[in-house]
């Protein structure tokens, strides 16, 4: 499966550096010990390079690394595929375990998010302030917002507008799963 990645497009700001000092990427190479090849590729953005090689040619050019970085452009993704993490960020709060299911949220408009209920557990009342969309994986679920409840089945889902007040009630003697969606 083939996973993208945000990009650090750093060779136009490698490619004006060594043209400053006048250094041809021939010399640059000698210089680093790293290919032509690979410092043309740095250059033209189709490929990145490593720490290391950042640190090779920052150090060549008579520059620290953090100059090398500053206002260099990155791309970000339009596909983000997430493997499941060796140790997950879990926040947990009283019957309520909540789990990211993306990285980089800060370039995100959603925020999906794995919950995770204890059996007959509750949530605490959260305001919604931006659109909240639930989804039941697992278990039943009552969803309470201000006075009124919806019961939820496993693969219910329950959409909601911004302004109430909310909180969300496993109904069983077992785990239930959501996922939780919100608007940035």
């Amino acid at each position: 499966m083939k996973k993208s990645e945000d990009k650090i497009l750093i060779g136009d700001k490698l490619k004006n550096l060594r043209k400053a000092q006048k250094i041809s990427l021939s010399k640059l190479a000698k210089l680093t010990g790293v290919q032509i090849a690979t410092l043309s590729r740095i250059e033209h953005n189709k490929m990145t390079g490593t720490i290391e090689t950042h640190h090779k040619i920052a150090y060549f050019l008579g520059i620290e690394l953090s100059e090398l970085y500053r206002n260099i452009k990155t791309t970000h993704s339009n596909v983000e595929v997430t493997d499941s993490p060796e140790k997950p960020d879990i926040v947990t709060r009283g019957d309520v375990s909540a789990q990211l299911l993306t990285k980089n949220i800060e370039y995100k408009k959603m925020v999906p998010t794995l919950l995770t209920l204890n059996p007959n557990g509750t949530s605490e009342k959260e305001k919604i302030t931006k659109e909240l969309f639930l989804f039941v994986a697992t278990g039943q679920v009552e969803v309470t917002l201000g006075k009124e409840s919806y019961r939820l089945a496993e693969e219910e889902a329950i959409y909601i507008n911004p302004g109430k007040e909310y909180s969300i009630k496993n109904t069983q003697n077992k785990i239930a799963k959501l996922i939780k969606v919100t608007a940035k």
